[in-house]
């Protein structure tokens, strides 16, 4: 994942690069990876998530209620090729 972030333009692009990596492997020991992949802007007022399997992130501010932000998402090594990618939702927030 670490090697690839450096490559990578968006959560989504990542995930789906990281299962192109991994998917022979995790289906061979029939595993999986969930992952929450965030990505913030140079300039701090957007962030871009997506969801690999993972539990929802929850959205805490001063003086709102805790928001879930929900997604769709498979975990990384149930799916293969371009279908893993058509699965995934990537979310991006704004900063005023």
């Amino acid at each position: 994942m670490r090697a690839e972030g450096w490559k990578q333009s968006s959560p989504k692009k990542l995930l789906a690069a990281a299962n192109a990596l991994m998917e022979a492997d995790l289906n061979q020991d029939h595993s999986f990876i969930t992952c929450l992949c965030i990505m913030l802007s140079n300039h701090g007022r957007t962030l871009s998530f997506e969801r690999a399997g993972h539990p929802s992130p929850i959205r805490i501010e001063p003086e709102s209620a805790p928001q879930v932000l929900k997604s769709r998402g498979i975990a990384i090594g149930l799916q293969i090729g371009c279908k893993f990618e058509e699965m995934l939702e990537e979310v991006t927030l704004f900063r005023h």
